[in-house]
């Protein structure tokens, strides 16, 4: 017996419209970024602690790292000579460093965050087959529609 192709059947369309259509509506929205309270000592900080911060990746937190053995951070344009590092960067990362005291960079979940695509869908989208399923990409576009 043959297996019935669910994007062109008539029932398969609809169901696959509703779904999408109910994910937009019940939480499809992106996550918001997650909060950072307290600070790090650029001197002393891990470099998994500096990747949190924004604008510093692994590669930018190894290079911090890498220059602070040479010598450590007294003021904020000592920080800018890492490669990588420019005003912009600075900028964010103010709030955030402190050259003398201790590390005490947390990253705080927000509350109310909604998942990407809500669980308990995530049968129905398995149910409806991978290549019927709905990506990243698509759902980003319905999302944008007005």
């Amino acid at each position: 017996m043959r297996k019935k192709n669910v994007r062109k059947s008539p029932i398969g369309k609809k169901f696959l419209f509703l779904l999408l259509i109910s994910i937009s509506l019940l939480g499809g929205r992106p996550a918001p970024a997650a909060t950072l309270l307290g600070k790090l000592n650029p001197n002393t900080a891990q470099a998994t602690d500096l990747a949190l911060l924004p604008g510093i990746g692994p590669a930018k937190a190894a290079r911090i790292v890498a220059r602070r053995k040479q010598r450590p951070f007294h003021s904020w344009s000592e920080l800018g000579a890492v490669p990588g590092i420019g005003p912009k960067i600075l900028k964010k990362l103010r709030p955030y460093l402190d050259f003398s005291g201790p590390n005490n960079l947390r990253k705080i979940q927000e509350a109310g965050r909604k998942p990407e695509i809500p669980p308990c869908f995530l049968p129905l989208l398995h149910f409806a087959g991978p290549k019927t399923a709905p990506t990243p990409k698509t759902l980003d576009k319905m999302r944008a529609a007005p």
